[in-house]
């Protein structure tokens, strides 16, 4: 009964260490093509993390997208299109597309903390009916906004999906 325990203790131990060896060549693997290839290679590494080139992107909740670039932050996003969009274009010098979506992507996360602002505000208790009417008018008028802006969002999106940013790959 101890030989096949220790048998057993000896395989699982081979088989960690070859899963260890054969991540750190996937990791090596795709820091080579990552680093050293012209076009940018978008890559989910995990649920929550992806690599589009040589910036990394972090999901922090639903609405918020962290993108880092040598673990530094460059800017955190409303929408996962827009961050990598926003990456992809900056790493093939579209930079004036990319900065259009990081405006657009703003305007959206800056209204839509309003909306959460102004919605925490109107359901406290205790507010006098001057204070009510003055959030629900400000709740409405970001709500409204919050509207326009991702509108133009969607359209900057969509339009940025069809540049021809790998012309010279085929």
């Amino acid at each position: 009964m101890g030989a096949q325990s220790t048998k057993s203790k000896l395989g699982k131990k081979l088989i960690d260490l070859a899963i260890r060896k054969i991540d750190h060549w996937a990791e090596t693997q795709l820091n080579d093509i990552r680093y050293k290839s012209t076009y940018p290679v978008c890559v989910q590494t995990s649920p929550t993390h992806w690599i589009v080139g040589r910036y990394e992107l972090k999901k922090i909740n639903d609405h918020r997208f962290c993108l880092l670039l040598n673990d530094e932050l460059v800017h955190t996003f409303y929408s996962k299109q827009s961050a990598m969009f926003y990456a992809v274009f900056n790493s093939q010098g579209y930079f004036k597309t990319g900065d259009a979506i990081l405006s657009h992507d703003s305007r959206v996360l800056k209204f839509s903390d309003d909306v959460d602002l102004f919605k925490f505000k109107l359901y406290k208790r205790n507010l006098d009916s001057f204070k009510h009417d003055l959030y629900v008018n400000r709740l409405s008028e970001a709500e409204n906004k919050l509207k326009c802006a991702r509108e133009d969002l969607t359209k900057t999106i969509q339009s940025a999906k069809y540049m021809k940013v790998w012309d010279n790959i085929l």
